[in-house]
């Protein structure tokens, strides 16, 4: 059986080759999300269930940057609960800047399946492109 770093990371590699559906596949039916407020970025806020996290977080990546990666760097597991930290690389929407948004990810995994995460994204980059003028579209 994989381990749970194992299948945190196998999520993150199918949602970098663009497999949305495989990632979403490897959360329980009612994951809970919680993301944080962050400019030029998904919703905020607490999410459940696969359908409003494909909704609310991954389905408007495309329509809030014009460029978008995710760079998972250092995976930690301890029990059911994995650290996940890394850096988004982005370009928002309308601005032509570039920016490198790091994150940590926890989430916790029972019997297979990702229950939850809580995201932390440190998004000074962001806040300094909109406070440059860049309105966020």
């Amino acid at each position: 059986m994989a381990s749970n770093v194992d299948i945190v990371r196998t999520g993150y590699d199918s949602f970098c080759r663009g497999d949305i559906q495989t990632t979403l596949a490897m959360f329980s039916e009612d994951i809970e999300w919680h993301e944080p407020e962050w400019t030029y970025g998904p919703a905020s806020g607490t999410f459940r269930g696969r359908q409003e996290v494909l909704r609310r977080i991954f389905a408007p990546i495309p329509d809030l940057n014009d460029a978008f990666a995710l760079e998972p760097r250092e995976f930690y597991g301890d029990g059911d609960t994995v650290i996940v930290t890394g850096v988004f690389h982005l370009t928002p929407r309308g601005t032509g800047t570039e920016v490198q948004v790091p994150f940590a990810h926890v989430w916790t995994v029972h019997g297979g399946r990702i229950d939850s995460l809580r995201a932390y994204n440190d998004v000074r980059e962001l806040v300094s492109l909109h406070a440059a003028g860049d309105p966020p579209t």
